[in-house]
């Protein structure tokens, strides 16, 4: 085996480098590839669309987007990204205004597909909503919005980019959108 290494060695097909190994912290040892992936299964998780009505603008709400619905009970804040753009829109459906980002929009009104059969008909119908307005995240911090539940005190912070805020200690969640 020696030899062999050796060889390998002056061939330079030895080399010294890093990689990142999944670790066992019960047996301090790392996993190779196949222990990592033995269990791996694709799962769907659960995922809702919440809404919180603003409080100066109560036919409007921001749409809040979460895959672990069981958290809501102890949600802090609605978190903005100061950078990124978001957008008011006009569900005609749902007769309300909402307020999401605009790279969830699709994912929140999905573009109708169409069947083979459907190709050579008319062109599906469009999502039922309309742009009213394009905003950056800096423009929603601070608004204020209902809760959906009543016991949380207002804050804010530089830091955080908070909509409404914290209660009594953990466990606690923030919800991004």
């Amino acid at each position: 085996v020696w030899w062999v290494f050796s060889r390998l060695y002056e061939q330079g097909l030895v080399y010294q480098g890093v990689k990142v190994m999944p670790f066992s912290t019960g047996c301090c040892t790392p996993l190779s590839n196949f222990e990592a992936n033995l269990n791996y299964q694709e799962v769907s998780d659960p995922a809702v669309y919440v809404t919180f009505p603003l409080v100066d603008e109560p036919d409007t709400e921001f749409v809040a987007w979460t895959t672990t619905p069981w958290t809501l009970p102890s949600n802090l804040a609605l978190c903005v990204n100061k950078d990124l753009d978001y957008v008011k829109i006009r569900d005609e459906a749902l007769g309300r205004n909402l307020i999401v980002g605009k790279t969830r929009l699709e994912a929140l009104y999905p573009p109708a597909k169409k069947s083979k059969k459907a190709k050579k008909a008319a062109a599906p119908e469009a999502p039922k909503y309309t742009i009213l307005k394009e905003l950056k995240g800096s423009d929603l911090v601070g608004i204020k919005y209902e809760p959906l539940f009543e016991f949380f005190r207002e804050f804010a912070d530089e830091h955080i980019l908070s909509l409404t805020p914290p209660p009594p200690p953990p466990p606690y969640f923030f919800f991004f959108f």
